[in-house]
């Protein structure tokens, strides 16, 4: 493809933003909003504007009780890299990573966080087949092929919500230990 023709094609499809060299995440516009559709709840960002990059105060103001949530996973993925990354139209994430492969990015919500990430191939054949995932088992086969695997996000706003998850980011982890 030519130069001109990938201008062509960004122009034709400005909704394709990347957020670093490994990911990229398609939106229409600034996604301020995220949708949990097991409820149709609404959730609003709470970090969009670059100079609102999130504090342990202000994160805890707008997580509310999530905020023992993000705690949580926190220490969870203590061992990997990890920090907060600004991108336009999308706000602040905190991205968690091995420093050759993201493993998650947490976006703060108002009340919530979503946790999103991608796995493999075999990971995901490996997450299919695990009993304490059922609760999450129609989002993980029903995620959708991306470069970097199988993309998938959760919507947590309580421990019930928080459980199931952690143990797919623990059962990752330990897939990707060499």
């Amino acid at each position: 493809m030519t130069v001109t023709g990938r201008w062509r094609l960004a122009r034709a499809m400005p909704s394709i933003i990347a957020i670093d060299a490994i990911a990229v995440i398609a939106v229409t516009a600034p996604v301020r909003r995220g949708v949990d559709r097991r409820v149709g709840a609404v959730w609003e960002r709470a970090f969009v504007e670059e100079p609102d990059r999130p504090t342990g105060q202000t994160l805890a103001t707008h997580l509310g009780a999530a905020s023992g949530l993000f705690d949580r996973l926190e220490a969870l993925t203590a061992g990997y890299s990890r920090g907060w990354q600004y991108a336009r139209g999308l706000g602040w994430m905190f991205k968690v990573s091995d420093r050759r492969k993201v493993l998650l990015y947490v976006i703060p919500l108002r009340g919530a966080i979503t946790v999103s990430m991608a796995v493999r191939d075999g990971e995901r054949q490996v997450l299919l087949a695990d009993p304490e995932l059922a609760v999450i088992r129609e989002t993980i086969a029903g995620s959708r092929r991306v470069s970097e695997g199988y993309a998938m996000r959760f919507v947590v706003a309580t421990d019930a919500e928080y459980l199931p998850v952690a143990h797919l980011v623990n059962t990752v982890m330990a897939l990707r230990r060499p």
